[in-house]
């Protein structure tokens, strides 16, 4: 499709290969979309919409689990990080956070700012959504705008991306803190919506998941810093 492609000797982490992209792109607008994602065909053009407004320097929607994902890791992820089953707002509104699974930037916006932070392995989103707000951009959400997650989830893959969504991209990854929060979310949340579905094998993910996280960050801590 006479794609340019840029390749990198070494993996650097995602706030630097997202800097080279934003750096290197031609257009007035960059689409980010992770490799496990599917977008709709008219995803660009109903998001680029939005940009008539020259305050957006970028715009996103949902994310959900593709109708194949049917087993018990996807339907753990669709139900307690996706939130599927939850009423969401359907009208388009500004928030006061990036979440970059698929979204389209204005360009001139992330380079004012002073682009992605190459130094981040991760979390590189929330820092960029940070930058945009205090330059005085307007982020939006658009729930008309759905992602579909095709990945297959190991338990392993399923804690660092529960703790790349609930973290923090200036703070340290602290184990401990870390079991206790995810313990705590998991007993009184992630449980009873669990058992409201009679979804048993998921309840048994969310008994497992903080000590998961818990045995990554005492024996394979650089998983879970990028």
């Amino acid at each position: 499709m006479k794609c340019r492609v840029i390749t990198l000797k070494e993996n650097f982490g995602r706030g630097h290969s997202r800097n080279i992209g934003i750096s290197e792109c031609r257009t007035t607008y960059a689409l980010f979309c992770d490799s496990t994602n599917i977008l709709p065909s008219n995803f660009s053009a109903n998001a680029i919409k939005h940009f008539k407004n020259s305050s957006i320097a970028a715009v996103f929607g949902r994310i959900v689990n593709h109708l194949k994902m049917t087993d018990a890791l996807s339907r753990w992820r669709g139900r307690n990080l996706f939130r599927e089953h939850l009423d969401h707002r359907q009208d388009v509104h500004e928030v006061q956070c990036l979440i970059s699974y698929a979204v389209l930037f204005r360009k001139d916006a992330v380079l004012e700012c002073g682009n992605f932070d190459r130094s981040l392995r991760k979390c590189e989103d929330q820092d960029i959504g940070q930058k945009l707000i205090s330059y005085g951009s307007k982020i939006i959400s658009d729930p008309s705008l759905v992602t579909y997650s095709i990945r297959r989830e190991t338990m392993t893959s399923l804690c660092i991306r529960f703790n790349r969504w609930f973290s923090d991209h200036q703070e340290e990854f602290h184990c401990w803190e870390a079991f206790i929060n995810t313990l705590r979310s998991s007993m009184t949340i992630f449980l009873k919506d669990d058992l409201r579905n009679m979804d048993f094998q998921s309840m048994i993910i969310s008994i497992f998941l903080p000590f998961w996280l818990l045995a990554l960050g005492l024996f394979n801590k650089k998983k879970l810093i990028g």
